[in-house]
């Protein structure tokens, strides 16, 4: 599949917003439009305090982590381009930017996702949300590169595992043999044949071979 494409765009949704809070607290700041996050999330140090409230709802990370939820804040209006849409934000410790989630996309769609934007209709008005960054564009032929490095990587180590696994099965298999032939039956076989070579072969007098076949030749003189 990998060799099919020849290059990859991608781009991430950042927007500028302005949050409002009951007409007396305003902040401009960028946001992360996330559409796998579940809530709005904001970070620690951006909204006073006294707009907290306590939280009911638990959150997770895509990898399934806890998210440590301290405080919501509700009648958040998130404003751009002469538009305000309001939401609940929740206060989440360990995060550097914010984050409009689901609940926004829920209120802004239909909408179509351009180079330029987020594009919808809100009262029959059509809104752009334009996005801070250009879609960025790269070539793939690096990404081939690294994936047959790789795959050349795991066949090397793949032969290095059989090598090593071929060598221990010939040590054990060593092993067994020399356990086997420590055993009792083999060991009386063993020196039985060479108490039969010392007694037989090695003796002062060999008889091994009295018993083979005798010939009878006829010499040419008397």
């Amino acid at each position: 599949f990998i060799n099919l494409i020849e290059r990859i765009t991608y781009q991430q949704w950042h927007i500028n917003i302005t949050i409002v809070i009951q007409d007396s607290f305003k902040l401009q700041t960028i946001a992360l439009i996330d559409s796998g996050a579940q809530m709005n999330c904001i970070q620690e140090g951006l909204i006073p305090t006294k707009f907290f409230e306590k939280p009911k709802q638990k959150l997770s990370t895509a990898n399934g982590e806890n998210l440590s939820v301290i405080f919501k804040i509700p009648n958040v209006h998130v404003c751009n381009n002469g538009i305000c849409i309001k939401q609940t934000f929740i206060l989440v410790k360990d995060l550097d930017i914010i984050i409009l989630g689901q609940p926004f996309l829920e209120v802004i769609k239909p909408f179509k996702v351009k180079n330029e934007g987020i594009v919808t209709k809100i009262f029959q008005r059509k809104f752009l949300f334009p996005f801070n960054e250009k879609p960025i564009t790269k070539e793939i032929n690096l990404l081939k590169k690294t994936l047959s490095m790789f795959k050349e990587h795991s066949i090397n180590l793949i032969k290095s595992k059989e090598n090593h696994l071929y060598f221990m099965k010939q040590e054990i298999s060593n092993q067994k043999l020399e356990q086997q032939l420590q055993t009792s039956q083999i060991q009386e076989k063993i020196n039985s044949l060479k108490n039969n070579i010392t007694n037989n072969l090695c003796s002062d007098l060999p008889d091994t071979f009295w018993h083979r076949k005798r010939h009878v030749v006829s010499l040419p003189y008397e």
